[in-house]
């Protein structure tokens, strides 16, 4: 199963990025992702909006994405 962390500006995802790997790797959750790309995102398993990811998802929403 693969997870995306959502690279939407909000600073370094690279914390985030290595506390999953951690995670997914005592568990067997599989590969961690660092995208901005819809692509990528949309094929993904597990979605992860980081820091105020409700806030993007809310402006997106608005935008009609």
């Amino acid at each position: 199963m693969t997870t995306a962390l959502v690279d939407y500006d909000s600073g370094n995802l690279h914390s985030a990025q290595k506390a999953f790997e951690r995670m997914t790797a005592e568990v067997g959750g599989g590969p961690i992702v660092v995208t901005s790309d819809p692509d990528v995102v949309a094929k993904a398993d597990r979605i992860v909006l980081p820091g105020d990811g409700m806030e993007y998802l809310s402006s997106l929403f608005h935008e009609g994405l």
